[in-house]
């Protein structure tokens, strides 16, 4: 999350429960932490857990779903580049379909990697949304990020990263078949 003391948590019809901070969506159905916890505002804390807080404007969880439902996604992989100007860093990734890069927040993908050391991840480019499987795409997923936009000024540096990237990957392969 990166607003973890402006969260919302909610239940979908289907009965799966949501947590959202406008930016990432996890789903928390089973996670104990949040057992007994009502829909709505909340915050996360280290020393006390999920609680309760003052309202928020309730965001539009409808909204991410209405995206995600005909969205193209791709493969995508990390790389080793990030983007320092970015409050926060954000971090270059590659699809592996069209080798155009694209950008998460590198605080999401640490946390995300630490919790789900096998995670998958794939990535839309119109709507800049990463999606994340727990173990292989036939599994549902538990966790949508909204993208960050490449920097104006910086595309052409970050497509040529992107394509050098590729294309040693592409050599990395045909070398090994």
């Amino acid at each position: 999350m990166y607003q973890p003391s402006q969260c919302w948590l909610s239940t979908e019809y289907s009965g799966d429960r949501w947590l959202t901070d406008k930016y990432v969506l996890l789903l928390v159905t089973d996670e104990e932490a949040f057992e007994g916890v009502d829909d709505g505002p909340c915050k996360l804390t280290v020393s006390n857990g999920v609680q309760s807080r003052d309202s928020i404007p309730e965001p539009d969880i409808e909204a991410w779903f209405q995206l995600l439902a005909d969205a193209l996604f791709h493969d995508v992989r990390p790389s080793e580049w990030s983007v320092a100007e970015h409050p926060g860093k954000a971090m270059l990734w590659v699809s592996q379909a069209d080798g155009r890069p694209c950008l998460l927040g590198e605080p999401t993908w640490t946390a995300i990697k630490r919790h789900y050391p096998g995670v998958r991840v794939d990535y839309e480019h119109e709507r800049h949304l990463f999606r994340f499987y727990a173990s292989d795409f036939h599994d549902a997923p538990f966790c949508y990020a909204a993208g960050i936009e490449i920097p104006t000024g910086q595309e052409g540096v970050a497509q040529a990263i992107a394509s050098a990237l590729n294309s040693t990957s592409n050599q990395e392969e045909s070398e090994g078949a």
